[in-house]
C-alpha cells in the first residue's frame, strides 16, 4: 500500500487481495484478533477501489469473528 518513485498511488485492488488472503489464513490459524483486522482492512481497500460488494464482505466476516465476552 505504499507509493514509490514509479508508482504514484496506492493499489487497492491488490491489497484487498492480499488482505483477503491473509484474513483467511489467519481464520485457519485460529487468530480471530488477527484475521478480523485483516478483514477489515480487506474491506477498506475494497472500498476505496469501489468494490463495495467486497467492503460488505469484509465487514460480515469481521463482525462474525467478534465475540462478546462477559
Amino acid at each position: 500500500m505504499t507509493t514509490g518513485f514509479f508508482k504514484w498511488s496506492p493499489d487497492y485492488l491488490e491489497g484487498a487481495v492480499m488482505f483477503e488472503k491473509a484474513a483467511k489464513s489467519f481464520t485457519a490459524s485460529g487468530l480471530e484478533l488477527r484475521a478480523q483486522e485483516a478483514w477489515l482492512e480487506y474491506s477498506r481497500c475494497s472500498e476505496a477501489s469501489d468494490e463495495m460488494t467486497g467492503a460488505a464482505e469484509g465487514l460480515q466476516e469481521a463482525a462474525f469473528l467478534c465475540k462478546d465476552y462477559d
